[in-house]
Order: C-alpha cells, then structure tokens, then sequence
C-alpha cells in the first residue's frame, strides 16, 4: 500500500492552518526524526533532497517519543499520515506527489510458510482490504 507521508506540525504554528504545503518552506525550520528504519529515513532523505535542502534534525528518537513530542506540540517532522489520524496530530499535507511511503508484506512463495504465519499474512491482507480500500 501507499502511504502518504505529511509534515506534522504543532497546532500553533505558522503553517498550521494551511492544508498543503512545498517542503522548501519549511528548510529553515529544525525536525525531529525517527532513529532507525532505514529505508523510511532514505525516502524522507529524497523528499528533502527534491526540496533542495538538508534538514537541521534536531532529535532522532524511537517511535513512541515521537509521538509523544508530537502531541505535546513540540515540534515538526514527517510521518505517514494514518499515524497522524490515528494519534490525532496536526499536520499539513505535503505538494510534492512523490511524498509517499510504500508499505509491503513479502513472503517467499515456494518456501514452507507456517500455519501461524499464513494465518497472520491473511490477517494483515484482510484488515488492509478492508479498512484501506487498498
């Protein structure tokens, strides 16, 4: 599935009312970003890279401090827009149509799969076609 990938921002902020925004208007502005997950931080990279600047990172963080300097209207950074809806954060949709992040389950189609792991990959597949329109 594809996801979009949107600019969080506190709810006070200077580009809070608006709903889309080009990522070269917030290069002066200093992020926060998710430690580890390497390819969601590469394709981050080249959403910052397309906008012609690097970002000043200020905070590399795990997951739930993320979240949590986000609800606490800390900061801004980019994250996939159902986290956003999920924790209920504000945020601004970005203009560049390539700010998506791609999603996927894989598996080895003649290797031997587990019950319990067959089980878990229909799981996964019915909740994302039935809650995602995907």
């Amino acid at each position: 599935m594809e996801e979009d990938i949107v600019l969080v921002v506190p709810k006070n902020h200077r580009f809070s009312n608006r709903t889309t925004i080009d990522l070269k208007e917030v290069a002066s502005e200093s992020f926060i970003s998710l430690a580890g997950y390497d390819e969601y931080k590469n394709t981050v990279k080249k959403l910052f890279q397309s906008a012609g600047f690097n970002p000043k990172v200020i905070f590399e963080v795990d997951f739930d401090l993320l979240i949590e300097m986000f609800q606490l209207q800390m900061c801004v950074g980019l994250i996939p827009i159902t986290l956003c809806e999920k924790y209920h954060l504000n945020y601004v949709k970005i203009s560049d149509p390539e700010s998506k992040f791609i999603v996927g389950l894989s598996w080895l189609k003649d290797r031997y799969i587990s019950t319990f792991a067959d089980e878990f990959r229909k799981f996964i597949m019915t909740y994302y076609n039935n809650n995602h329109n995907y």
